[in-house]
């Protein structure tokens, strides 16, 4: 019986080991690409998981308000810089490729809106009209 058992375990074992270098799925780059774009694609992929992780913890109460703002807003910091690098090299080239999936999910580059004098004006009188202070946030 622990023969059998062992030889099961060493089938299974081989099986995991082989498997991977079988399988279809393997990303092999294209020969004439460039390995600087295939680089910052990898690294806005990680970028964009790591946001997604940083999420799922902030929802799941594992890290404070604070931290979750400050990685995440580090985090779209980064995945900009890297998108506008990438639209700066390829501006002539206008295919969408900059719309990333991942998992299902498909992350377009973070584009930066500017308030307006007024939207600006409007917050100031809420809060002075609330009794808050602008300079800490508190009444």
């Amino acid at each position: 019986m622990i023969p059998v058992l062992l030889f099961i375990i060493f089938i299974i074992v081989m099986y995991f080991t082989v498997q991977p270098l079988l399988s279809d799925k393997i990303d092999i780059p294209e020969a004439g690409g460039d390995p600087k774009e295939l680089s910052n694609k990898r690294r806005l992929v990680n970028i964009f998981k790591q946001i997604r992780e940083t999420e799922f913890e902030h929802d799941m109460g594992i890290t404070s308000d604070d931290d979750f703002d400050r990685t995440n807003n580090e985090l779209k910091l980064e995945a900009s810089k890297l998108l506008d690098n990438s639209e700066r090299e390829h501006e002539d080239e206008v295919d969408g490729s900059e719309i990333i999936e991942i998992d299902g999910v498909k992350y377009a580059p973070i584009v930066a809106e500017e308030e307006d004098d007024e939207d600006k004006d409007e917050v100031d009188e809420q809060s002075t009209s609330s009794g808050i202070d602008k300079g800490t946030g508190v009444s």
